[in-house]
């Protein structure tokens, strides 16, 4: 009875092991290793108590010869514990043989060639700078080899079986048996030291590289190196190894650093860092930060892996979005301001007289003016684009007056129906409407439409099965006459679920929201792209929304963010920045350290159900034996 309560403890043990490790993705605190190593340990004294003695000495003997991997996955951060642990393992295993007086000369043979093997494989860490390749083949070279003199005992032990016990057939399954583990633990070893996989299970997949990180790393033609000054007693270390691991499992052409700057003060002046930087170095290129996330390093990499950077002007003095607005202005452009330096983008704002000198400009950007546009101004923009200019222009469907007892109540001219219509763009002038479904109210009709019916663009493809989000939206059509190309970037839903509505009386003040004769029915295209050899080429974007990229949709929704910024990489030509980048964590209101949030989970989450069902479980079986 004592040995079937402890190994019911043991599997609950390990399994809350297995569930404090994939709700907090930590795998090297000694909480987690505790509860897996008492959990297997308890299991195994089950198991081995429970099987008849010639399989208990089996276990014995295959257990003995995989030590030597399972410490190497356990300890793989001490180096010199690599060739102890084969030294000690063959000690242990060649006293168990001998206790069985299993003389065999072939034994003997097999722990001499290891012993060889492990000389040669000491020798090569002081011929070699890459300790890791030398350690981890040890391990591997010392696991199979343990392995096949497993394999040999076991023979020799079942073929004692076989003469003392006169049933052959059970000798023969034994034997087999014997085979099947062996070969097993071959494949195990083989796997897990020469192949890397994980599985992501988070709902915004924040431990796999985004498609940007990828897309660079495989890039890449010459080596990448990444530096981490963080000292021995720097808590960031396990946290930034795991981040880094990701870089260097993506591509072969990435070297990770790990520097204590107390130690190796040579390089910390070279690079002039600091405890807790990250130095970035490609070619003759450095570039230094110290956000340990996947977006910081990938920033990072894209900074000095960029050839060149396209400036932007941002169009003011027409009530646009604010570029230099502050971060609780929710019309404010500072979270993307922020992207745009991560990015590599340079950018000024430009007033209305400075349009005609806006030649030095990559990219001109009006962002949801509020008032017409001046004839001058618009001639401007149209001379600007004319010439190869690249322009996105995001214009939200503006009323004329706000105050709705009013009568004639429609949408504002944007001063650039001309303009757009010359480069192949029709502005829908109308609201558009969508139907949806809310908890505790029913089906609503709102102005905030999802982007999820996406055209065949670069802009748009990488957001393909993921949601963007708009706020009062006009419109937007492709001229079917353009002599140049145009694509339809997005389209609201279909099938009854969005409409038009140009009757802005009929819809604010007789508060009806059905669509009429005049209105178009869903998908209705609302953001669309074009461009047109000439001269020059040029190309534009247009979107019936600027409030997208406003700081309350970015950070409600950060594909937002994805989508402008791929429209910046498409105008500017450079593919490399069309992608989906990593997502940034949101904080929660709560403020606590590490040390505070591992203790509140482990003891209300771990350790409180675990003794309950711990407790529960041994006494239901002890009065279940005992009647």
């Amino acid at each position: 009875m004592l040995y079937q309560c402890l190994g019911i403890s043991g599997a609950i043990l390990f399994f809350y092991g297995l569930l404090t490790a994939a709700l907090t993705n930590i795998t090297d605190d000694w909480f987690v290793r505790s509860l897996w190593i008492t959990g297997l340990f308890c299991m195994a004294v089950f198991v081995v108590k429970s099987l008849d003695r010639i399989w208990q000495k089996l276990v014995l003997i295959f257990v003995t010869a995989n030590a030597i991997w399972i410490l190497y996955a356990l300890f793989h951060d001490v180096d010199t514990i690599y060739l102890a642990l084969p030294l000690c393992a063959l000690g242990i295993f060649f006293l168990f043989l001998n206790k069985f007086k299993y003389r065999n000369i072939s034994v003997y043979i097999i722990f001499i060639s290891i012993f060889g093997i492990i000389l040669v494989l000491a020798l090569g860490l002081k011929l070699t700078t890459d300790t890791s390749i030398v350690t981890s083949t040890t391990a591997m070279a010392g696991a199979i080899i343990l392995n096949i003199a497993a394999f040999l005992a076991s023979k020799n032990l079942l073929l004692e079986e076989k003469q003392e016990d006169e049933k052959f057939t059970k000798s023969i399954i034994s034997y087999v048996y014997a085979t099947i583990i062996f070969i097993v633990f071959a494949i195990i070893n083989v796997l897990s030291q020469d192949f890397y996989h994980q599985w992501d299970i988070t709902k915004n997949k924040l431990n796999t590289l985004t498609v940007q990180s990828s897309d660079l790393l495989a890039k890449l033609e010459d080596p990448l190196t990444i530096r981490l000054f963080l000292k021995e007693a720097n808590q960031l270390r396990p946290q930034a190894k795991m981040i880094t691991n990701l870089y260097k499992n993506a591509s072969d052409s990435v070297v990770i650093e790990m520097i204590d700057p107390d130690v190796e003060k040579f390089q910390s002046e070279k690079f002039q860092a600091k405890d807790g930087d990250i130095v970035v170095s490609y070619h003759d290129q450095n570039y230094t930060t110290q956000t340990l996330t996947e977006e910081g390093i990938t920033q990072a990499i894209l900074k000095v892996t960029s050839q060149n950077s396209s400036h932007l002007c941002f169009m003011m003095g027409h009530g646009e979005l604010d570029l230099e607005g502050p971060e609780e202005d929710i019309r404010s452009l500072s979270t993307l301001k922020k992207g745009l330096d991560n990015e590599g983008y340079t950018y000024e704002t430009i007033q209305n007289n400075q349009i005609l000198g806006s030649e030095h400009c990559s990219v001109l950007i009006v962002a949801g003016p509020q008032q017409t546009l001046p004839i001058q101004d618009a001639q401007a923009i149209g001379n600007f684009l004319q010439k190869g200019g690249r322009g996105i222009f995001l214009l939200d469907p503006v009323f004329t007056n706000p105050n709705l007892g009013e009568k004639n109540i429609s949408l504002k001219l944007t001063g650039l129906e001309k303009v757009l219509f010359d480069w192949g763009v029709e502005l829908g002038r109308n609201l558009l409407l969508q139907r949806t479904i809310e908890m505790f109210k029913g089906e609503q009709i709102v102005s905030q439409i999802t982007g999820f019916q996406y055209g065949n663009h670069p802009i748009v493809d990488p957001l393909k099965g993921k949601q963007t989000l708009f706020d009062g939206v006009q419109s937007i059509h492709p001229r079917d006459d353009f002599e140049g190309t145009t694509y339809s970037l997005i389209e609201s839903f279909g099938n009854g679920a969005t409409w038009t509505k140009s009757n802005m009386k009929e819809l604010l003040v007789d508060q009806n929201a059905d669509p009429s004769e005049a209105d178009i029915l869903g998908p209705v295209p609302f953001a669309v792209a074009t461009e047109k050899e000439g001269d020059a080429k040029t190309q534009i974007v247009v979107i019936g929304d600027a409030d997208f990229i406003s700081n309350e949709l970015i950070l409600s929704n950060e594909y937002n963010y994805d989508l402008f910024l791929n429209i910046l990489g498409w105008l500017s030509g450079e593919q490399s920045k069309i992608t989906i980048r990593p997502k940034l964590f949101q904080a929660s209101a709560i403020e606590l350290d590490e040390h505070q949030t591992k203790t509140i989970f482990y003891v209300a989450v771990i350790l409180l159900p675990m003794i309950v069902l711990l407790f529960g479980i041994n006494l239901w079986w002890i009065r279940r034996r005992r009647g």
